[in-house]
C-alpha cells in the first residue's frame, strides 16, 4: 500500500492532506480561489480556478514527497453547487454555490402553489434557494440552459470528469440536491419533471465507496 491524498473542496478554498501507509498525517496545503458576486443575491466561482487549485495542491505534494507511491486520492466536497457544461465537459455557466439567492423568489412562490413537503420527505434536502433544485427552476424560468446544456454537475463531480472521463455522483452529494429520491437510491421523476431535467443530463449515482481509475 502507499500513500494516499485527501480532497476537500471547500466554498473558499481545496485543503489536500497526505496520509502515510499507515493512514498517519504527513502534510497538508490549502489553495483558495476567488468568488464572484455579479450582482446581489448571486455568488459564482470558476470551475477551472477550482480545479487548478487541486492541480497545484498535488503537484507541491508530489514536489515536496517525489520518493514516495501515491495510490489513491479521495475526495469530499462542499454540497449545494451546479455547473452546467456542454457535450465536451466544458462549462457553460460558473458554478453557482449553495450562498447563491437568486432563485429565493422562485421558491417563494413554489412553496406557496406546490406540495412541498412532499418533495422534501422524498429528498431530505429542504426547499430552499441553496439548492441544485431551486436553481434548475431558475434556470428554467430565466435562460435556455435546460435545453442547452448537456449535463448539470457539481464542482466535485467537474474534478471527477476531468480525472476519469465519467460523469458520477456519490449518494451524499446527490442527497443534498433536491432532486435524489433518497428512499428509491435514484434521481427522482417527479422532481425532476418540474425542473424539466432529463435523468440523462445528470450524473451516474455511486456508493460513496467508489473506486475509479484516473484516465491516461
Amino acid at each position: 500500500m502507499g500513500y494516499k491524498i485527501g480532497i476537500d473542496i471547500g466554498t473558499t478554498s481545496l485543503k489536500a492532506v497526505l496520509f502515510d501507509e499507515e493512514l498517519d498525517y504527513v502534510y497538508r496545503i490549502s489553495k483558495s480561489y476567488p468568488t464572484i458576486y455579479p450582482m446581489a443575491g448571486r455568488a459564482e466561482q470558476k470551475p477551472d480556478d477550482i480545479y487548478q487549485a487541486f492541480e497545484e495542491a498535488v503537484q507541491t505534494i508530489r514536489q515536496q514527497y517525489s520518493d514516495i507511491k501515491i495510490d489513491e486520492i479521495a475526495f469530499s466536497s462542499a454540497m449545494h453547487s451546479i455547473i452546467a457544461v456542454n457535450e465536451k465537459g466544458d462549462p457553460i455557466t460558473n458554478c453557482l454555490l449553495w450562498s447563491d439567492n437568486r432563485a429565493a423568489i422562485l421558491i417563494d412562490d413554489f412553496k406557496r402553489e406546490q406540495d412541498w413537503l412532499s418533495y422534501y420527505k422524498k429528498t431530505g434536502t429542504p426547499v430552499h434557494p441553496m439548492s441544485p433544485f431551486a436553481k434548475l427552476l431558475w434556470m428554467k424560468a430565466e435562460t435556455n440552459l435546460i435545453e442547452e446544456a448537456y449535463k448539470f454537475i457539481g464542482i466535485k463531480e467537474y474534478i471527477f470528469w476531468k480525472l476519469t472521463g465519467q460523469y458520477v455522483v456519490d449518494f451524499s452529494i446527490a442527497s443534498a440536491t433536491g432532486l435524489f429520491n433518497i428512499h428509491e437510491l435514484d434521481w427522482d421523476k417527479e422532481i425532476l419533471a418540474t425542473t424539466s431535467v432529463r435523468p440523462d443530463q445528470l450524473s451516474r449515482t455511486v456508493d460513496v465507496t467508489s473506486r475509479f481509475d484516473i484516465k491516461d
